[in-house]
């Protein structure tokens, strides 16, 4: 069984996370989400994100949408790297651009831990029509939070 992982925080479900955790779901057997704790996701930012439980109910109605629930285990994600950090099971990380230099200290951390490093899968970000790149952060300042329903983001 392929085990893929993939973190992030997921706050307004857009183009760009449909097309990262597609990629996430296509590359393995089994997905798991590391989905940011509200401590963790408001830790950097300069906004407050949605709630945990509604950014995991979004993920969860966007996943049942292609019948994937079941592959799939959403887990807490308080630091960096997650359930990947210590466990040799997982053998696929996807990112974006953005997060690559993550997966790539997460493969240095497993190395010396002598477990397998992860595979990384890139994947590109998603641009919007003024060929920037799609984001929660661009979307919650257009006011765009307020209608945060995974069902109107297929």
């Amino acid at each position: 069984m392929i085990k893929v992982c993939v973190g992030g925080t997921f706050d307004i479900l857009h183009a760009g996370h449909h097309h990262l955790l597609q990629k996430a779901l296509d590359s393995g057997d089994h997905l798991t989400i590391g989905l940011t704790t509200d401590e963790y996701a408001n830790e950097k930012r300069n906004r407050v994100v949605n709630s945990f439980q509604t950014r995991r109910k979004n993920l969860e109605i966007w996943l049942e949408k292609r019948n994937s629930l079941d592959n799939v285990n959403i887990v807490p994600l308080s630091e960096e790297w997650g359930p990947p950090a210590l466990s040799s099971s997982f053998h696929i990380i996807v990112v974006t651009p953005d997060s690559q230099s993550v997966a790539i200290r997460l493969n240095q951390h497993r190395k010396e831990l002598d477990m397998p490093e992860l595979k990384i899968i890139v994947v590109p970000l998603v641009l919007d029509s003024d060929g920037v790149p799609v984001s929660s952060t661009k979307l919650h300042s257009s006011g765009a939070s307020k209608n945060n329903n995974s069902e109107a983001n297929p």
